[in-house]
């Protein structure tokens, strides 16, 4: 066979036509391998010659690895530096060579490009027909009148009904859950929870336009009276129109308002995108779904106006929490006075160490000498009494009961509601015949390219039956 290394001639070959038979028999097994030539054997290196890849070549069958277009791209570009590496038929690899192909098409084998190696695998005709079928199935079924698009647009409005209402319930599991789990901006009960809670957290930290400060030492306005003996007289109304300005409210809801309607618009592009995939259906559709956020926008700021001009009468509650929160304060105020004068009385009468008996004398000295440390002042008093009402009031009541209505009156009633039937089946039931030719007609681009589609799914389908007659 005049294999090299294996005769004494110098100049042997490192392949050989010839046909090597061989058998092997005993008890002891010999491991075999088996290697593929034409998948390692295909350019010139410093092991194996021109001669050695031709006569590899000659012997091998067509091999997808055995492919004589690396030779001449050696030839033109022997440092691969404008070759790309273009590997058909993958799925046609013989059984054994995957390993090394995948080295190839990862640029790791012994033939290196720049520009590295690409698999090109073209479909099948089953496939091809499965493929055209998926188009076709996408464009949905034909629109040619007024009826056809009536039922379209009632299944596509169901769709987006069902997302709507599992979004307002926080249902995400219930239906389409790759949408919801996608982004949690998609997760809308979520995201409307999250900003009702932050709207109460801002109310509570910065509801009160003007605060009292106790610490500060008092000070002389520009525009007051500076005599001490010159009357501030207001009227009732004027006074309780400053207990009121001294709440930012308005300006919080608003924005409170404001950023739930930005929430909701984000979602209902997300939701558009995700159930209608025609460009000018999901416009028309957006555009009666915007008039809808006008609309709910417009209502949610005339709600809020009635909530605060009712805010703006006379304070009225018949909640308990009210008078429990006033004599909580009474009474935190009283043992204070009580603590201090305790405290004074400790220090000067019992230096510093207090100890009473159980002796009547004793009990009615020591109450006697707190009395005499307890200071009334009937103008501090009357202040202190009026900031407690208003306290109890506008923050623990008032406050409270105004941030549940804005989310349960404005936010739910106004915006929230109103958002499944939009763009629903009883709202696409009350559109007259040429509002559903102008929103739902399907464009001629698209009938041209479902005539197209139908035609080379028939043509396909047929082909395929013909070549299943002839195998």
């Amino acid at each position: 066979m005049n294999i090299r290394g294996h005769t004494e001639q110098s100049d042997g070959i490192l392949f050989a036509p010839d046909a090597l038979r061989i058998e092997i028999s005993g008890p002891t097994g010999l491991h075999l391998s088996v290697v593929d030539l034409p998948g390692l054997i295909s350019v010139t290196n410093d092991e194996q010659s021109e001669e050695d890849v031709d006569a590899v070549y000659d012997m091998a069958s067509n091999d997808m690895a055995n492919q004589g277009i690396i030779k001449l791209a050696r030839k033109h570009d022997p440092d691969g530096q404008r070759t790309v590496g273009i590997i058909t038929k993958p799925d046609l690899i013989n059984e054994g060579a995957q390993h090394r192909i995948a080295l190839v098409a990862k640029n790791e084998d012994s033939i290196k490009l720049k520009l590295g190696f690409f698999l090109l695998k073209n479909p099948s005709p089953l496939e091809l027909e499965d493929a055209k079928e998926k188009d076709l199935q996408a464009l949905g079924s034909a629109r040619p009148s007024v009826d056809h698009v009536r039922t379209f647009l009632t299944g596509l409005s169901m769709k987006f009904f069902q997302l709507m209402d599992a979004a307002l319930r926080g249902n995400y599991d219930s239906v389409n859950p790759d949408f919801f789990s996608n982004n949690n901006f998609c997760r809308l009960r979520a995201r409307t929870q999250e900003l009702n809670t932050a709207f109460a957290t801002e109310m509570r930290l910065h509801g009160q336009k003007r605060k009292i400060d106790t610490l500060s030492p008092p000070s002389n306005s520009d525009d007051e009276a500076t005599d001490e003996t010159t009357q501030l007289i207001v009227s009732g109304a004027e006074m309780l129109q400053w207990v009121k300005e001294s709440q930012g409210w308005i300006g919080i809801a608003q924005n409170h308002i404001d950023s739930i309607l930005k929430v909701v618009l984000q979602w209902v592009e997300h939701a558009t995108k995700n159930v209608i995939l025609e460009d000018h259906l999901r416009c028309e559709v957006s555009k009666v779904l915007a008039n809808t956020l006008e609309e709910a926008k417009e209502s949610a700021t005339a709600e809020l106006d009635r909530l605060l001009r009712d805010e703006r009468q006379s304070p009225m509650t018949y909640n308990h929490y009210y008078t429990d929160n006033v004599q909580k304060a009474r009474l935190d105020e009283q043992k204070a006075a009580v603590r201090s004068a305790i405290a004074l009385v400790t220090q000067e009468d019992h230096h510093g160490r207090l100890h009473i008996s159980n002796h009547a004398d004793d009990i009615e000295r020591f109450i006697t000498a707190i009395q005499s440390r307890i200071t009334f002042d009937m103008d501090e008093s009357a202040c202190k009494e009026a900031l407690t009402q208003l306290e109890a009031y506008y923050k623990k009541v008032a406050m409270k009961t105004f941030v549940d209505n804005v989310a349960r009156q404005v936010i739910e009633r106004h915006i929230m509601s109103p958002l499944p039937e939009a763009f629903g089946p009883r709202s696409v039931s009350s559109l007259s015949n040429e509002e559903l030719w102008r929103i739902g007609s399907e464009p001629q681009a698209q009938s041209v390219r479902r005539s197209k589609l139908q035609t080379e799914v028939e043509d396909l389908s047929k082909s395929i039956l013909d070549l299943q007659a002839v195998f």
